[in-house]
């Protein structure tokens, strides 16, 4: 017989109803009796006073760090929980923000503080180079938009379903397009044009602060497509040729966090083997991907990875007249226009940076360091946990 017929066996549904009533009853009955007793109400006020001076202490603790004074909490409780916030006011805030540049002013005071540094010579490197695109042929077209997934861009003629759907009908004229992108070294600028949506980088950080938030660029499923075409056949370069640093653990297939952190773990095992102290240092990169510079970029992609011609205007053209806007709760901002940065949420955007940090990568090697993206943190320290 099962567990379930077992404990219900011989008890009927409203017998069992009329025991847990009774159960309830009683332990409220001893509670309310209790507290009525001298040592009750000693406890209960010990508790009362515990948590009035808990409450207290955050947020005495939470006015000192925005620098706010007690007389200002009126006028400044909202900073303190967005939940408090009404939506209409949040999303009128936001607007405003968003509507002032705030991602873009982020990144020019990122790329501002570095101004001074004196132009980066990038060095030559022997390398097999690529001129000309090889011919994109309408059942790789086929098969790569039967493998994309199902996300639809705001800037998207049609549902991205019914395009996987009728792919067998559209891929020649797809086809005929990213042939004919391919031949004048030219991506159309339609293409170009992202959606931003905000996303919070962490669930319990405050949604009202603007600078929790993370652009990601929303793409039309067709320009995704054609950054597919392009990142196959850039990869199968890399590939080949062992262009791909060593010690990158991210945004490359077979690797991740999780490698990484495999390594650095196996390396303090043995440190820890042979009587040696361990440190760990993390670095994090601000705006990594929104302060790319494109100039700076083409010339790696030139003289470090061999792209010459035809392929090296493709990249010229997808970095070039990048525009965006933001889109929030069914409003959207302002357009703006981009002068630096690798698009978050794109398919090439991983792969251009990795190039961009090629040096990067290299002094990393030489001290056996690994390179990763912020997760690596959290997972090194449940390894270390389980170390110590």
């Amino acid at each position: 017989m099962r567990r379930g017929s077992r404990l219900t066996a011989g008890r009927p549904d409203d017998e069992r109803e009329q025991q847990k009533g009774t159960f309830s009853g009683a332990i409220h009955t001893w509670n309310t009796e209790y507290i009525q007793t001298s040592l009750g109400k000693k406890k209960t006020r010990l508790h009362s006073t515990l948590y009035e001076q808990k409450n207290s202490d955050f947020w005495r603790g939470r006015l000192q760090r925005t620098k706010a004074t007690p007389g200002d909490c009126g006028r400044r409780s909202r900073t303190f929980w967005a939940r408090d916030l009404r939506p209409t006011t949040m999303l009128t805030r936001l607007m405003t923000l968003l509507n002032a540049h705030f991602f873009q002013d982020k990144v020019e005071t990122v790329r501002a503080s570095s101004a001074a540094t004196p132009p980066y010579d990038v060095p030559h490197r022997s390398t097999p180079t690529i001129t000309d695109w090889s011919i994109v042929t309408s059942d790789e077209v086929e098969k790569l938009i039967g493998s994309l997934p199902n996300k639809t861009c705001q800037s998207d003629p049609a549902p991205t379903w019914l395009g996987k759907e009728m792919r067998r009908l559209l891929s020649p004229f797809i086809c005929l397009l990213f042939n004919k992108s391919f031949t004048i070294g030219c991506f159309p600028q339609e293409f170009k044009e992202a959606v931003f949506r905000p996303l919070l980088k962490k669930s319990w950080l405050d949604a009202s602060e603007l600078k929790n938030y993370r652009p990601v660029s929303n793409l039309p499923f067709i320009f995704k497509l054609l950054e597919k075409v392009v990142q196959l056949r850039i990869q199968a370069l890399f590939d080949s040729n062992g262009l791909m640093p060593v010690m990158q653990s991210v945004y490359r297939r077979f690797h991740s966090t999780e490698t990484a952190v495999t390594k650095v773990f196996n390396d303090l095992l043995r440190a820890e083997d042979g009587g040696q102290l361990s440190a760990q240092c993390v670095l994090d990169l601000t705006a990594a991907f929104d302060t790319v510079d494109h100039e700076l970029l083409l010339l790696r992609l030139e003289r470090q990875f061999g792209l010459r011609g035809i392929v090296l205007d493709c990249f010229r053209s997808y970095l070039s007249g990048r525009s965006f806007c933001v889109v929030l709760n069914g409003r959207t901002s302002s357009i703006i226009y981009i002068i630096c940065s690798v698009p978050q949420g794109s398919v090439l955007g991983p792969l251009l940076f990795i190039a961009y940090t090629a040096d990067l990568t290299t002094i990393a090697e030489k001290h056996s360091i690994c390179i990763a993206d912020v997760g690596f943190r959290r997972l090194l320290k449940t390894h270390l946990f389980a170390l110590y």
